[in-house]
């Protein structure tokens, strides 16, 4: 009886440690409690929200930063062994957007198009490919509209010089979620612009008039809605705090799981997404809040008045990749500030080398038996990921693992799987493919780094991926070497 009581025990404690049903649990720091907590899904797929960009301009590396932390945020949670319905959405329509489409003489469609690209580009360079659904604000007037309504007759919200505010002093609990002074709120007083400070809280719009914009010609679906006490007409858009709002709702439901966005993002766009979406539906947005810090640039905020603001473009031009900003990135948690160096992106770069030099090398068999070394290793990988994503203490058990590998000569298919588990996280291309290695003749000594480099670029070509390829070749040629493509060869000698 009492071995079946310490079973039954063990049983229930092992089932706790996975969570619901097959997937781990772990803790993560949630803004809203200000605490690490236990995660606990509300369904089998965890629904999850991050802020996108505003395709007003490229994405600078701070916003880079960010995605990747998105990214690995969601396949940790995938390698949990949960399902995720991840939805990051592009602010196609805002006080910025509109600016620059004024001052370009172009369609807002056209304008934001370009950016859209850009972002898109970047993503993928960048391997992030996690995220499921990347609504667009303009698809979802309609929506909005409904929202705006709601909150008006439920008497959240008053029309002041055609416009629709939401009252903050209508909502109990305005300002708990960024801390906000409740002595210092002003109510009444109205905030027309999309980002204001903590200085400076005030009624914010929820439907802004504007008479240069019309969304009939911009071809936007703006909805049909009979019964309203007040009129909003195609001169005018929604404000920018609205759009999360629904867009999250229509596409995850509310409550959702886990809402991610950077810390500039706590006030006013977070707070004011949770009031007029509470208040309308009277129930939490979501359950879970992560914000990402801020990247600086040699300890200081990225500016292009300070000649320090970068794209991932920029990077390239300057000879670095976007695996060793995305390892850059991936070397800090989440919730701390990256400080971008030239001395820091090179450390990446060397990292970044070892990590696939060892993949490398862990193509040849080995004579020792790893089996049970690398379980461990992998053992250890997750559960610094369960401590809230810390991604770098999980790196810190990867190069632990890959000089404990190297001393014992642990290599072959053990090693390669780890590799492989890892990557599932990391996405820093650390899955060697040796096909096609017969195809290539190295004359003399070539390092273990440009061999890779060059089955890298045969992978590419294959992949019909010619971009990298070329950008491969070039990496080659400026470390010395020559790659000569001849018929069903591919010669590798120095220069």
């Amino acid at each position: 009886m009492i071995v079946t009581l310490v079973l039954m025990r063990l049983l229930k404690k092992k089932r706790n440690r996975r969570g619901r049903g097959t997937a781990r649990m772990f803790k993560l720091y949630n803004t809203q409690t200000r605490k690490l907590q236990d995660f606990k899904p509300i369904s089998e797929k965890v629904g999850l929200y991050a802020c996108g960009p505003t395709l007003y301009n490229a994405p600078h590396i701070g916003n880079l930063r960010y995605f990747v932390a998105v990214d690995a945020v969601v396949k940790s949670l995938r390698l949990f062994g949960y399902k995720v319905n991840c939805v990051m959405n592009l602010t196609d329509i805002d006080d910025k957007t509109l600016k620059g489409a004024r001052e370009q003489g172009a369609k807002l469609k056209d304008y934001t198009k370009q950016f859209g690209e850009i972002f898109f580009e970047d993503l993928k360079k960048l391997r992030i490919d996690s995220i499921d659904k990347f609504p667009r604000a303009t698809d979802y007037f309609a929506q909005m509209r409904e929202l705006v309504a709601i909150l008006y007759k439920g008497g959240f919200a008053y029309v002041a010089d055609g416009s629709v505010y939401f009252a903050i002093g209508k909502f109990n609990g305005y300002g708990d979620f960024a801390h906000l002074d409740k002595e210092g709120l002003k109510v009444s007083a109205r905030v027309d612009n999309d980002e204001y400070s903590k200085d400076n809280p005030g009624d914010f719009v929820l439907w802004k008039a504007d008479p240069h914009f019309d969304a009939g010609e911009e071809g936007i679906n703006t909805g049909n809605f009979s019964g309203e006490e007040y009129e909003i007409t195609e001169k005018g858009r929604p404000g920018w705090h609205l759009e999360c709002s629904v867009m999250s709702r229509e596409l995850l439901g509310q409550p959702f799981d886990i809402h991610l966005g950077g810390v500039d993002l706590i006030f006013p766009h977070h707070q004011n997404e949770i009031a007029q979406s509470e208040a309308a539906f009277g129930k939490k947005l979501a359950n879970y809040w992560l914000h990402c810090e801020h990247l600086l640039v040699d300890g200081k905020k990225m500016s292009k008045s300070l000649g320090n603001f970068y794209t991932l473009s920029d990077l390239e031009q300057k000879g670095a990749s976007p695996d060793e900003f995305r390892f850059l990135a991936l070397s800090s948690h989440y919730r701390n500030k990256l400080d971008f160096t030239q001395n820091s992106l090179l450390q990446a770069k060397e990292s970044l080398k070892r990590l696939r030099e060892f993949a490398f090398k862990s193509a040849e068999q080995s004579k020792q038996d790893s089996d049970k070394f690398f379980a461990t290793a992998k053992d250890n990988f997750i559960k610094a990921l369960e401590d809230d994503f810390n991604v770098p203490k999980a790196l810190e058990s990867v190069f632990s693992t890959v000089t404990e590998a190297y001393k014992n000569s642990y290599f072959g298919s053990p090693a390669q799987e780890y590799l492989s588990y890892i990557d599932q996280v990391l996405s820093i291309g650390l899955k060697v493919n040796t096909k096609g290695e017969e195809n290539i003749i190295y004359e003399g000594e070539i390092s273990q780094e440009i061999k890779r480099m060059v089955l890298e670029r045969e992978k590419a070509r294959q992949n019909s991926d010619y971009g990298l390829a070329d950008r491969l070749r070039s990496k080659v040629n400026d470390l010395g070497y020559d790659i000569k493509d001849e018929k069903n060869k591919i010669r590798i000698s120095k220069k």
